[in-house]
C-alpha cells in the first residue's frame, strides 16, 4: 500500500489512508504480537486488502 501511496500526490488521503497505513506499520515493526493483536489484524485484513485494490486502480487510473 505505501508503494501505491507513494505514487499519488500528498493530498491523496481517502478515508486516512496515510495515517492507517503508517499505523499499521508501526504495529508490524513492533515485532512481537500478543493474540488480541492478531485477531484484530486477522479481522481487518479484509479492509486493508480492499483498500489495496483501490489504490492499485487509482494508480492505474492515473497511468502510473
Amino acid at each position: 500500500m505505501e508503494q501505491h501511496l507513494n505514487t499519488m500526490p500528498l493530498e491523496f488521503n481517502p478515508n486516512g489512508v496515510r495515517e492507517y497505513v503508517e499505523t499499521l506499520k508501526q504495529l508490524v515493526r513492533q515485532g512481537q504480537w500478543t493474540p488480541t493483536e492478531l485477531q484484530t489484524v486477522e479481522s481487518r485484513l479484509g479492509v486493508i486488502q480492499e483498500m489495496e485494490r483501490k489504490l492499485h486502480n487509482v494508480r492505474r487510473a492515473k497511468g502510473g
